[in-house]
């Protein structure tokens, strides 16, 4: 019953830490192309779940967080929601985890829950859990610490620890496990390796935490360990140079491959020196966390040397206690491989982020949690009576506790846990994540641009071009910043300034899509339609999988009259990209132009559904109507109208039109007289009721 009540408990504390996300929404940083614009997500048939196992995303091959994210649209839609409730499920199950492996290795519950309690509350985590996109971090954070508990019970006996009293340390060969069902246990971690591969291609490091785990935590002989060990590990091994080789494919195939930062090994390597530094500084005070954090070349070197300093001194410690303190051994190791991926040996996109904290966090947090429960077992030795096995720690010097030690501790833990809450506030939405990271980051040309963004999605257009200049005044050859820029132009109606900036992008860029479909909507504005078909046809060979370019190039079809191409591009549109629901009006309103009313009709009635421009549409819908001949359907779409517009006169004098043709006079007088007193000058208005009153 106590087992289960401290379940409980690890599953609620981070579903409270976290409850004040389910409000958030998507943010404009990834979610829009990985979600939003993903239409392989949008249907779970056999033709998308191929498409997301044979086809990598953007950037990585990623198929289980893809599936993951098609789950979450098959029951919610693009409802925010969903998606959150799904990454705080996900990190829920990651802290029970984080319990089971370290009750596996120490055999001590109340040490055990406090390291899932502090893994629950840990600000670090915050980006991991709120960032949509970020799922696959807490999505391969299941399956990789799955895959290692899963292997420590395949190889040990689960009564025996190193803090256990009289033996120290487990042994491979006694178990009350049989040998079938260690072999489950085994193959079963094996898949949960492959998961968490297809989740984020980083966890490639867990073959290396493998022999770690034994060497600390399995007693053999020395002979006989390096061989087991070697046997088991193998197949791990083999998976994860598969797993490079897709990666690397990947890569190559998507032109991603990065140069070092500052186009230099040496100023990479200064650079994670101080990077190394500044993450033990956030795990332990987790202030003043950033969505992006700015770096300047030539890089800092007296954060590189402290940095330095502090690697050397884990270097020493691992040589030093590695026979003498095995688990001070494995928490560094722990720390050290998993942060491998992330060190920029190879180089990537980013050189620091909270959420590559996610997993070297949990040795950190096994570490801490030893230290405070040291600090506090006279303490806790009383709780309900339950009687501790001691976590030894010989070669550290544990002050002596004191009454105020519990008070300390319980104040770090809250203030962890109303930073966390205070940094779920920070994802609300795109405006309030990217204004935090100006506050903290002013230097950022890549924060200014996207609270630009968001200052344009808020039609807040002046402020939206003041950030997007001082995005460019520090970088100024970013295409997407200009063509960013033009579209709040553009939005502002400075159609002319608009151009301007696109062909900036297009200088910079010549494949830009976004910059060629919003030169093409410019010059379509304008009237310059066949310029404007040049550029949606320049974009079409860029990207033919997008649905814009057909959708618009479709709208200027339209514009010439060639209804019969616009309709055909329409439908390519509709079909690449289902949510853009406007294509639905757009294709009723070229069936409506050609004759084909019951087409019209039918694509009017969706767009209704989905409710496109409900105005529009049900005026449109009542002239297609009374082209039926059906005055009545006509008669109730243009009252429709005028609920959601008292004062169109139009939608009065058609009113009365039907009326009229219906033979209600004294209804059809009085709509043309609301449609006259509405605009004095509507000539049509009064030689209707003229013609009537005769």
């Amino acid at each position: 019953m106590k087992h289960i009540k401290t379940i409980f408990l690890i599953l609620v504390i981070p579903l409270i830490a976290y409850s004040n996300s389910f409000k958030n929404g998507f943010v404009d940083y990834d979610d829009t192309f990985l979600v939003i614009e993903n239409n392989k997500i949008k249907d779970i048939n056999l033709k998308n779940i191929y498409s997301i196992f044979s086809e990598p995303t953007s950037t990585d091959y990623l198929p289980l967080k893809e599936l993951s994210f098609a789950l979450d649209y098959h029951f919610w839609g693009l409802n925010p929601l969903g998606f959150h409730l799904t990454n705080i499920i996900l990190f829920m199950i990651n802290c029970l985890l984080v319990y089971l492996l370290i009750l596996k290795i120490s055999n001590n519950k109340n040490l055990s829950f406090l390291s899932s309690i502090l893994f629950a509350i840990h600000p670090i985590h915050a980006e991991a859990v709120n960032w949509v996109a970020s799922r696959k971090d807490v999505l391969s954070g299941v399956f990789f610490f799955l895959s290692i508990l899963l292997y420590a019970i395949s190889i040990s006996n689960p009564s025996l620890t190193p803090f256990s009293k009289g033996r120290k340390y487990q042994t491979a060969q006694s178990s009350s496990v049989s040998f079938t069902t260690k072999r489950l246990y085994y193959f079963f971690s094996i898949i949960s390796f492959i998961l968490a591969l297809f989740s984020k291609p980083s966890v490639i490091t867990l073959p290396l935490l493998l022999p770690i785990y034994e060497y600390c935590f399995i007693y053999e002989k020395q002979s006989t360990r390096i061989k087991n060990t070697i046997t088991r590990i193998i197949p791990f091994f083999i998976i994860a140079v598969i797993s490079s080789l897709i990666t690397f494919l990947v890569a190559t195939e998507k032109e991603i491959v990065k140069t070092y930062w500052g186009d230099s090994f040496y100023f990479t390597f200064i650079a994670m020196l101080g990077v190394f530094f500044d993450y033990l500084k956030i795990l332990l005070f987790p202030i003043n966390l950033s969505i992006r954090y700015e770096f300047d070349f030539p890089p800092s070197y007296f954060k590189a040397i402290i940095g330095g300093i502090i690697l050397i001194a884990f270097l020493f410690i691992l040589f030093k206690y590695r026979k003498k303190n095995r688990i001070l051994f494995f928490c560094i190791s722990w720390f050290l491989i998993t942060l491998i991926p992330v060190s920029n040996i190879i180089p990537i996109a980013i050189l620091k982020a909270d959420r590559y904290l996610y997993l070297p966090s949990f040795s950190f947090i096994l570490f801490l949690s030893i230290v405070v429960y040291n600090l506090l077992r006279k303490r806790i030795n009383d709780f309900n009576g339950f009687k501790l096995v001691e976590v030894n720690f010989p070669d550290l010097k544990i002050i002596s506790p004191s009454r105020y030690l519990t008070f300390v501790f319980l104040t770090i833990f809250f203030l962890y846990f109303v930073l966390t809450l205070n940094r779920n506030v920070v994802w609300e939405n795109s405006f309030s994540l990217w204004s935090d990271a100006v506050r903290k980051e002013p230097d950022s040309w890549y924060a200014r641009h996207n609270l630009g963004a968001a200052y344009d999605s808020l039609s807040r257009f002046d402020e939206a071009i003041t950030e997007y200049e001082a995005s460019l005044r520090i970088n100024p050859s970013h295409a997407e910043t200009y063509n960013d820029l033009g579209m709040v132009y553009y939005n502002q109606g400075r159609v002319n300034e608009a151009i301007k900036e696109y062909k900036k992008a297009l200088m910079i860029d010549t494949n830009l899509y976004e910059a060629l479909v919003n030169l093409g909507s410019a010059y379509s504005t304008q009237g310059m339609l066949d310029e404007a078909i040049k550029e949606y046809k320049r974009a079409l060979k860029i990207n033919p999988e997008k649905g814009q370019a057909h959708n618009n190039l479709g709208a200027v079809y339209e514009k010439l009259g060639q209804f019969e191409e616009a309709i055909k591009e329409y439908q390519i549109a509709l079909k690449l990209n289902p949510d853009l629901k406007a294509i639905y009006y757009n294709l009723g309103k070229a069936y409506y132009a050609i004759g084909q009313f019951n087409e019209a009709v039918n694509n009017y009635k969706y767009a209704l559904r989905v409710n496109v421009n409900p105005l529009q549409v049900h005026f449109e819908l009542g002239n297609v109507y009374f082209k039926l001949g059906n005055i009545e359907e006509a008669i109730n779409e243009y009252k429709a109208v005028l609920k959601l517009q008292p004062d169109n006169e139009i939608a009065h004098f058609n009113l009365g039109i039907a009326y009229r043709d219906k033979g209600l006079t004294d209804d059809a007088i009085k709509e043309l007289e609301i449609a006259l007193k509405i605009n004095p000058e509507f000539t049509q208005a009064r030689q209707a009721i003229e013609s009537i009153s005769k």
